[in-house]
């Protein structure tokens, strides 16, 4: 199959990909649209029902007696339970749909590479994760190299999860250096190909990133700071946050006996007295006394809430929504991969549970429900005893769990890349060279990809590329470089084969200088390269080197530039690493006949009938016959002239 003919297909596979994205749009968007109205149209007679509830027991208040009027307010409040719950499923089924029609969008734009729509449906913290500047970024062999803060993380960072975002990013900076075993690379690869045949599963899961209920699932940051400088300016300084919690324990395990005692010996006798009587004086005393106490038990309550969501490793309300969320996303897996547990879902009934006491406390959001609620049964004091013994009985077994949660989300992302692109390789590990089949940049549009047949070996052990401006040398070292990331990740790879040993990656290929340093972009070039050369001279355990390095030695003149990459290539091959190095000095090329496993390679373009420049971005052997500077340079309107003849002209 030729390029023609290999372009026509992946257009014609991209074509496809997008209409049955498209009929899904569609689908979802209907639905949403149903079950919106449905919505609003319950949530409307939810509120007429409970009115008209209320005024009843208002005008039949005083032909009441104790018993019925207790019996009156205890029916409301489960006619409006009952209704609250129906409406909650109802407000969820439209949550699903809305975070599906985002699911649909992203993909779409992912598969387009549309990366300013990308950029715009990204995650709040995970922007805020990727946009943190590392103190040794200039130090890491490939973070800037490869922009890793750029497309790639907008392309990759698919998780649901603050932590899955973390993980992917350590991954992608660890990887390139400390490779995982050949064991480790299996299970995940393994991990990755079940989860990548569950599209449905992926799918709902990704879903709680978009909609209404995108924030369910969002690690609590907007009271982090003020409870850190609480807990500074807190005269138990020296306590750890785990003694802070206990003591908060202690003080509502106290406002539970005395909630339970205020309740039981002043209030109810009183609120008793008061339904016989309908004296509201009696009335007054207690609930002096009783709000007070509710009050300050509620902000004693939040506290210990607040500090328990926001401890790492620890088990809060946010933490029993991403257990909901895996329950519901379980339910999409047919019966045989549910008992394989591809989804971390082995909480049980009591992490269910759990999460019942605590959505009862958020009854609290409703101060006069909360009252009335209080006035008939110690609900507060109720909730916070069996909500603290739950938590205490399953603390111990949630960071193991969460592991597993971070771990899924993790993986989903990976096998998300896998599902959207099919045609897209897993690479085989062996002990030889690099060897790859139409490998190519994973962040260009499928139907723009020029795929490209490339070997490192013992024969070839470094190859000079050349060629002209914009013909995608740079684009073809970064290829090389992020798909070798992505293969020792356990992700696929931009290729219809690749295989390689497990490397460490050294790039020199976004070099920059620096105004604050006072270092010009020469001497920061030479930093990186020395860099390198001593990383492949302090090889450990044998590990191979590959290595990248675009434009090598461009700050300088010919000459010296000539004798440096002479000096300096003939010591990276002497390490026993390989890799590839690109340049526009021509006269390199003769390194070929004077360095043993220097292959010489180009791209090149073609000049169209108008003068403007074509490029086929496609590698072939031997040294770059053609050059583009000055055309150009005409181009851009700069006033040169492709027939220039140097001499004595006006202006010098």
């Amino acid at each position: 199959m030729n390029s023609t003919q290999q372009s026509e297909s992946r257009q014609a596979q991209f074509d496809a990909q997008l209409s049955r994205l498209s009929r899904a749009q569609s689908r979802v968007a209907k639905r949403l649209e149903v079950w919106s109205t449905r919505e609003d149209r319950f949530a409307l007679v939810r509120l007429l029902v409970a009115v008209v509830l209320v005024m009843v027991l208002v005008g039949f208040y005083r032909k009441m007696d104790a018993s019925q009027v207790f019996l009156g307010w205890l029916g409301f409040f489960v006619v409006f339970f009952s209704l609250s719950a129906v409406h909650q499923k109802l407000k969820r089924v439209r949550a699903r749909c809305e975070g599906l029609a985002g699911v649909f969008a992203a993909e779409s734009h992912r598969l387009e590479r549309d990366w300013n729509m990308v950029r715009q449906i990204r995650s709040r913290h995970s922007a805020a994760l990727w946009l943190q500047q590392d103190e040794q970024a200039k130090e890491h062999p490939y973070k800037s190299d490869f922009d890793l803060a750029g497309l790639p993380s907008l392309w990759l960072d698919t998780c649901t999860l603050e932590e899955g975002s973390a993980r992917l990013k350590n991954e992608l900076l660890m990887r390139g250096k400390s490779p995982l075993t050949i064991d480790e690379l299996a299970a995940r690869r393994k991990r990755i190909e079940e989860l990548s045949a569950q599209s449905k599963s992926l799918r709902r899961w990704e879903s709680y990133r978009f909609g209404s209920w995108a924030g369910e699932l969002v690690k609590i940051a907007d009271d982090v700071g003020a409870v850190k400088e609480a807990d500074n300016s807190a005269a138990d300084e020296t306590l750890s946050p785990a003694a802070r919690r206990n003591i908060l324990e202690a003080v509502l395990w106290l406002c539970v006996v005395v909630q339970l005692g205020v309740w039981t010996g002043l209030f109810l006798p009183n609120l008793l007295s008061f339904v016989d009587s309908a004296d509201t004086l009696a009335l007054s005393r207690p609930l002096s006394i009783f709000i007070p106490i509710l009050l300050v038990s509620a902000g004693f309550w939040e506290t210990w809430r607040r500090r328990v969501q926001m401890s790492s490793g620890s088990l809060g309300l946010r933490e029993l929504k991403v257990l909901n969320a895996l329950e519901d996303v379980n339910k999409c897996l047919p019966e045989a991969a549910r008992k394989q547990s591809l989804v971390p879902v082995a909480a049980g009934r009591r992490f269910r549970f759990l999460r019942l006491t605590f959505e009862l406390g958020e009854v609290r959001r409703n101060p006069i429900v909360w009252l009335l609620l209080n006035a008939i049964v110690p609900y507060d004091a109720i909730t916070f005893a069996v909500t603290l013994m739950a938590h205490r009985a399953l603390e111990g077994r949630f960071e193991d769990w969460w592991n597993d949660v971070v771990a899924f989300d993790f993986d989903a992302a990976l096998a998300r890349v896998k599902l959207e692109n099919p045609e897209f390789c897993q690479a085989e590990f062996t002990d030889d060279g690099v060897s790859a089949l139409q490998i190519s940049h994973p962040l260009i549009p499928a139907h723009h990809r020029v795929g490209n047949d490339l070997a490192l070996d013992s024969q070839q052990r470094c190859v000079l590329l050349t060629g002209s401006n914009m013909a995608g040398k740079s684009t073809l070292l970064r290829a090389i470089g992020f798909n070798a990331l992505l293969a020792q990740m356990g992700c696929v790879v931009c290729a219809q084969k690749m295989s390689l040993p497990r490397v460490e990656i050294l790039c020199a290929i976004q070099v920059s200088d620096s105004l604050e340093s006072g270092a010009s972009y020469f001497y920061a070039e030479v930093k990186r390269l020395a860099l390198v050369l001593e990383r492949l001279k302090n090889a450990d355990g044998g590990q191979r080197k590959l290595f990248l390095i675009d434009e090598i030695f461009r700050g300088t003149n010919n000459r010296e530039r000539f004798l440096g990459s002479w000096q300096v290539i003939s010591a990276l091959l002497r390490t026993g690493a390989f890799g590839v190095l690109t340049t526009h000095d021509l006269a390199l090329t003769s390194l070929e006949k004077e360095v043993t496993g220097v292959r010489n390679f180009h791209l090149r373009e073609t000049v169209g009938e108008q003068g403007t420049l074509e490029f086929d971005y496609l590698l072939r052997p031997g040294p770059c016959p053609t050059t583009n500077a000055l055309i150009i340079m005409k181009q851009a309107g700069l006033p040169v002239e492709l027939d220039f003849k140097p001499g004595t002209h006006e202006g010098g």
